[in-house]
């Protein structure tokens, strides 16, 4: 009997103790998710029954028109920032008290990722391959990525993919003939890599841990006090296809990314590449090798996505016919795109070749709106307590 009550008191203990962590935004007058014990706000990342981007994506909207908002994994709070103006602080303008990745590997455990890259002027050898291994992650894997659903976009959008095309067939017809200043001066491929970036970034959110206190203000006046070791989540995925900042966000429309549209938005309402002195280190080298492995590859293909693939093809070498450059020896190749549940398969029709993507739209979610507003204690968000 003696040792149920022992153990009914400490399992009481405990949760009081939960409890009391998990009341950290609301005693802050912050506007908040609700804990759910044990987990927090993340129940469905720890079960696994959804994706971080589409928990992140669920909590962006419940949250409403909040610049930021308070989330609770497991006990722990942690800030979730929404407005790019903030967002733009915690990159740049107060880079010094956020200049942390909220993550941790230790060196022990895996020598390579474990080392940080910003950290050292002289490197060690076990230095160079973590700076090496970064900048592999960083600039080869997701370039790969990015190629496959840039030709997966362009099978479902026949007008960007011709006007690209046109565009290309300016810049030359041959390897040669791609210098790198001419690349460069192709402005509609650069508008198509991003906004193919916009629609599938190659992760979710960000994260920064706060290294010293203070407060952040937002473009309406609201404040919040973060604490020396909080962490800030920032919802890539969830700006990026927000509508209040890009109009039917689930259409392909480069035109998104002239100079005269992006003005007319925050600049962190887009950010891929994250920002401020932490841009990601391959982001140059990432947006090169895009640029130049799809020009040089695609300026003669044309592409479709399998749906009655016969008749598109035939359009496509009518239309073909009426934009041939004077190279008799040019010839093109039409690519076929089908999608099934997890993969899309790249077929080349002229030589019968075929290449499988994952499906990465599968893990990035379309974003869910809802009505439903986060339980909150209060309206106040200027109590530095």
């Amino acid at each position: 009997m003696i040792v149920f009550q022992i153990l009914f008191a400490s399992c009481l203990l405990i949760f009081i103790l939960w409890k009391w962590k998990v009341s950290y935004w609301q005693r802050r007058d912050i506007p908040c998710i609700e804990a759910k014990f044990p987990f927090g706000s993340i129940a469905d990342i720890v079960l696994m029954r959804k994706t971080i981007g589409e928990v992140y994506d669920e909590i962006y909207y419940q949250l409403g028109d909040a610049p930021f908002g308070g989330i609770y994994r497991f006990w722990w709070p942690a800030l979730f920032v929404k407005d790019p103006e903030l967002i733009k602080t915690v990159f740049v303008k107060e880079f010094p008290s956020f200049h942390d990745n909220d993550y941790y590997v230790n060196p022990d455990v895996d020598p390579i990722l474990g080392l940080n890259p910003f950290n050292s002027k002289v490197f060690s050898d076990k230095e160079m391959a973590a700076h090496s291994m970064t900048f592999f992650l960083d600039g080869f894997e997701t370039t790969a990525i990015l190629l496959g659903f840039i030709l997966y976009e362009l099978s479902l959008n026949a007008l960007p993919q011709e006007k690209l095309r046109q565009e290309l067939l300016k810049v030359g017809t041959s390897l040669d003939e791609f210098e790198f200043d001419k690349i460069h001066e192709a402005e509609y491929l650069d508008r198509v890599v991003m906004e193919t970036l916009r629609m599938h970034p190659s992760g979710t959110s960000f994260a920064r841990s706060c290294t010293q206190d203070i407060t952040l203000r937002s473009a309406d006046g609201r404040e919040v006090f973060v604490e020396k070791g909080t962490p800030v989540i920032l919802p890539m995925y969830s700006v990026h296809n927000d509508s209040k900042y890009f109009p039917n966000p689930d259409v392909f429309d480069p035109e998104r990314f002239t100079e005269e549209n992006k003005a007319t938005r925050p600049q962190f309402s887009f950010f891929p590449f994250g920002g401020g002195p932490r841009t990601c280190p391959a982001q140059q080298q990432q947006q090169i090798q895009q640029q130049h492995q799809f020009s040089t590859n695609n300026n003669n293909n044309i592409i479709n996505d399998g749906s009655n693939s016969s008749s598109t093809t035939n359009k496509n070498k009518q239309k073909l016919k009426t934009t041939k450059t004077n190279n008799s020896s040019s010839s093109s190749n039409y690519i076929t795109i089908t999608n099934n549940k997890n993969n899309f398969n790249i077929i080349n029709n002229n030589n019968s070749s075929s290449t499988t993507i994952n499906n990465k739209k599968q893990l990035q979610q379309p974003k869910t709106k809802t009505n439903k507003t986060p339980k909150t204690n209060a309206t106040k968000t200027n109590n530095h307590k």
